[in-house]
């Protein structure tokens, strides 16, 4: 027997077996009493009647091709952490597919994750960290995996680094994917990353999100940022309530858009909408900037759409004050038509000579009238 003062010990000091028959939860339980990390080496270890409990403060090392198997009455819960290099419960291969559960090359857990996957499959990761945060745990939260850097002030502190190239054509490459999931609980919120970025010194230049690239070719499609469905392999697809969402009262500007050119032989737009036509067809409905004579603030709306500037009465109704459609124009609720051609005499009245000149020269109407 070892003594409690040592800190990194073998459950077979302890007289376990790792045979896979014998019933080694006595021992097992006996390691983790004295000492603060127990190590299993390579072996199967069966618990058949003893209920185990890692405290948080301690540790278990799972060497490869070591397990504890829990058998009858047998259980062992980890509040502790288990440490598992070269983990792989489902053996699995570059060549025989994807299991159920990831491969990890060093797997750290926290409180008792259990085995891990993407959405169900097991993929290859040379790193895996997973913390499993008990209910009513007096903490804010529990991270899988965290990186922290700093730097004098000369140097660049990257907190966390990712890096994907290809090596042969027709594969994919992400540099951080992530996925949060309520699991059907209702959740208080369902973040997939936030961006905290904290200043306190009013010369430091802040950017929330930065995408910039070390291209040297532009691809014909290269999309800066997008968003696609939140259920994308649903059917009918489940759709976002706001695709892009800027809160009130948080920042002096809202939205600052730009394009790589003042005007271009087919006019360059900072924002297009697209949408669905009742037969499913997707369309431009709106495009809003510069136009290819070198105006700007051009706002142009798709085929048989109206475009309208709106405001509320006292009552809180939606009055239109200015639409148009397919070139009409109309006013204060009245239905688009198109430019008006005013004929007759105007009989010698100087006033009303001048009122239908100067809504001639606004191009309202067709000033077809006599003197």
């Amino acid at each position: 027997m070892q003594d409690k003062g040592r800190e990194r010990i073998s459950v077979k000091d302890f007289g376990a077996k790792g045979d896979g028959v014998t019933d080694d939860g006595a021992s097992i339980a006996q390691g983790i009493l004295n000492g603060v990390a127990l190590s299993f080496p390579v072996g199967s270890y069966k618990n058949a009647t003893t209920g185990i409990t890692v405290p948080e403060l301690k540790s278990l090392t799972v060497a490869p091709g070591a397990d504890v198997v829990n058998s009858g009455s047998g259980t062992l819960t980890n509040n502790g952490v288990m440490i598992r290099p070269n983990y792989n419960p489902d053996g699995m291969t570059w060549t025989t597919g994807a299991g159920k559960s990831n491969h990890c090359g060093l797997y750290v857990d926290m409180g008792g994750f259990g085995k891990t996957s993407f959405s169900g499959s097991g993929f290859k990761s040379a790193l895996v960290g997973a913390a499993l945060v008990p209910s009513g745990a007096g903490i804010t939260g529990g991270h899988g995996v965290s990186g922290y850097a700093t730097t004098p002030g000369s140097g660049v502190a990257v907190a966390l680094y990712g890096e994907s190239t290809m090596s042969a054509a027709g594969g994919q490459i992400w540099g951080l994917n992530t996925r949060s999931a309520d699991n059907g609980f209702a959740a208080a919120q369902v973040w997939g990353y936030e961006v905290d970025v904290n200043v306190t010194n009013v010369n430091s230049t802040c950017v929330g999100v930065d995408v910039v690239g070390g291209s040297t070719v532009k691809p014909g499609v290269s999309i800066a940022y997008r968003v696609g469905p939140l259920g994308t392999f649903t059917t009918p697809k489940t759709h976002w309530v706001r695709g892009f969402f800027v809160d009130d009262d948080s920042a002096d500007t809202g939205i600052e858009l730009g394009t790589a050119s003042a005007a271009s032989p087919s006019g360059t737009a900072p924002i297009i909408g697209y949408g669905r036509s009742g037969a499913g067809v997707r369309e431009i409905t709106y495009t809003l900037g510069t136009a290819a004579d070198g105006s700007s603030a051009n706002f142009t709306s798709g085929n048989g759409r109206f475009v309208r500037m709106q405001t509320r009465d006292g009552s809180g109704n939606v009055v239109n004050l200015i639409q148009g459609l397919n070139g009409g124009l109309g006013f204060f609720n009245v239905l688009p038509a198109g430019r008006q051609v005013v004929t007759g005499s105007r009989g010698g009245n100087a006033a009303l000579a001048s009122l239908l000149t100067a809504l001639a020269a606004y191009g309202l109407i067709t000033d077809s009238t006599t003197a």
